[in-house]
């Protein structure tokens, strides 16, 4: 069987807002699955309305693209690097603020880890 329109954040999506967000991305597959969303209807232009303001993605695997659709790997407002290589400082000197993710996350090392009851 075939998985398509799978995305980290939503399969399909149209109209949407992400700020100060990482997202490790593990999909593997390139059928219409990206590491932010996987499909979007009339495809990935000005008039979808989305807004990506200080967003890492830190892939894993070899399927790079941030829209799956449109096999998009570059979207602006948002950095990304591989996964295993993450360089902070150079993440920062692409425009991405780690002192943004200060209240959910835990920006101390190279690859910023979500707050959570045991580790903050």
């Amino acid at each position: 069987s075939s998985v398509s329109a799978v995305g980290g954040i939503a399969g399909m999506a149209e109209r949407n807002t992400i700020r100060n967000s990482v997202f490790v991305s593990d999909i593997a597959t390139n059928t219409n699955a990206g590491a932010l969303i996987g499909w979007v209807p009339g495809g990935f232009t000005a008039d979808t309305y989305a807004v990506y303001e200080n967003v890492l993605v830190l892939f894993k695997n070899s399927n790079h693209n941030l829209v799956g659709s449109q096999n998009i790997e570059t979207i602006v407002g948002v950095v990304s690097a591989e996964y295993a290589s993450a360089d902070r400082d150079a993440i920062s000197e692409s425009g991405f603020d780690y002192g943004a993710l200060n209240d959910y996350f835990d920006a101390s090392g190279a690859i910023p880890v979500f707050k959570t009851a045991a580790n903050s």
